[in-house]
This record gives C-alpha cells, sequence and structure tokens, in this order.
C-alpha cells in the first residue's frame, strides 16, 4: 500500500545524489522513512536510474559509480559492502548504471562507461556481485526458517487462514501466486480476523499454489494445495 520512486537530486550546482521518496497512496509521504519520506544517498556526484526492493524489504539504488543499500526506515544499511556503498568504478569513469536486477544471491548491473582516456574510449559493462541475502525465485525454499507462519487448512476448498506464530513480528505483505509464479491473489484480498488473516480460494481451480508471506524479519514461500 506504499509508493516508492528513487532518482536523482540536485541539490547545488551540478552536484547530485541518489534520492528515495516513500508516499502512501493518497500521495502523502510516508514519515516512518527517515521522519520525512525521503533520504539522499552516495557521493556529491551520485545519480539515482534504478531502485529495486529485496525480498527482505531492503532497497537498493545506484546510477552512477556506486551502488546503495537501504533499510525499510531510510538509514544505509551498513552492513552491506563498505559502509552500505560498493563503489563499481574501477578503471572506467563514469561508469553509468542504468538496471539493477536479483537472481537468487547475485546482483547484476549494467550500464555504460567511458574510459579515462579524454572520454575517448566508451562500451556496455555487466557486473555480478555476491549478496549476503538470498532471494531466489518465488519456487524458492524459504528464505527465514525461523519464521514460523501456518496455513489452515492445507489442502483447501474454500477459506483458507496465515497465521504468523511470532508476537514480535508482524506480515508486511501477503499474495497467492500459481505454480508459474504468476500473481492470482494479492495482498488486497486477504481480511484480518481475530488469528490471522484469510481469503476465499473457492474460484481458484485445483492444482498446487505457492503463498508468499513478507514479514518484518524476512520472507517465506509455502506450499499450499487446493482441492
Amino acid at each position: 500500500g506504499k509508493i516508492v520512486a528513487g532518482g536523482t537530486y540536485d541539490y547545488s550546482s551540478s552536484l547530485n545524489k541518489a534520492i528515495i521518496l516513500r508516499f502512501f497512496e493518497n500521495s502523502n509521504f510516508d514519515n516512518s522513512f527517515n521522519s520525512v519520506g525521503f533520504n539522499w544517498y552516495g557521493n556529491d556526484f551520485g545519480t539515482g536510474y534504478e531502485v529495486t526492493l529485496q525480498c527482505d524489504c531492503k532497497y537498493l539504488i545506484g546510477g552512477s559509480d556506486y551502488l546503495a543499500r537501504v533499510k525499510l526506515d531510510g538509514d544505509i544499511d551498513q552492513a552491506f559492502a563498505n559502509n552500505g556503498h560498493f563503489n563499481i568504478s574501477f578503471d572506467f569513469y563514469p561508469s553509468l548504471q542504468r538496471s539493477i536486477i536479483l537472481n537468487a544471491n547475485k546482483i547484476y548491473l549494467s550500464g555504460y562507461y567511458y574510459a579515462q582516456s579524454a572520454f575517448v574510449d566508451k562500451g556496455c559493462f555487466v557486473i555480478k556481485l555476491n549478496n549476503d541475502i538470498n532471494c531466489g525465485s518465488v519456487l524458492a525454499d524459504d528464505l527465514e526458517k525461523s519464521i514460523s507462519i501456518e496455513i489452515n487448512p492445507n489442502p483447501a476448498v474454500d477459506l483458507i487462514t496465515i497465521q504468523l506464530n511470532d508476537d514480535d513480528n508482524e506480515i508486511i505483505d501477503v499474495s497467492i501466486t500459481d505454480n508459474l509464479g504468476r500473481m492470482i491473489i494479492s495482498n488486497d484480498k486477504f481480511y484480518s480476523v481475530d488469528y490471522g488473516l484469510q481469503c476465499n480460494m473457492a474460484m481458484q481451480p485445483r492444482g498446487a499454489y505457492f503463498v508468499v508471506v513478507t514479514t518484518a524479519r524476512g520472507r517465506r514461500v509455502l506450499p499450499l494445495v487446493k482441492v
């Protein structure tokens, strides 16, 4: 139920930083993000061309010669790379990052660069980085097996209930996909009951599904059978 935008903040003459802004659906700033709804990252010549959400609800943003990881509250994630930033300059100048793709426990960056020889040489680059969180695909094993979640009943005929058995955790998002990874029931189709979240599978055909639950401590993907 929130909107996240990433881009470039021109704060002084030609000095730029990457910026992330988070809004509610009514366009008001989400003040739980850095207390004002936005924050900027990187060096004085930074830009933000791409922002991506990891499965653990952290943001990756990059554009010029660095990649930054941002926690859900808007602060830099100091555990990532060098105090939250990864420098991708190497021998390029500048390396302009245009896309960030997550695949299992890897981060792929792509873009274009000019070499340092008077901007004469130029070309494209792809960089593959190890990630410290395994985001996998929707068919992957659970990312956080310590998160205790139950689906009842399973197999199901119509109503199912998602119950989080952890008082110190909360469900941020839940959806149901088919066995090809296509979302068939979104978060807004679930409603709260005394013991969890409920939705109705009665209109769905028989078969195998996956329930994707994102919590404040990580994500779990659980199998569901409709009979």
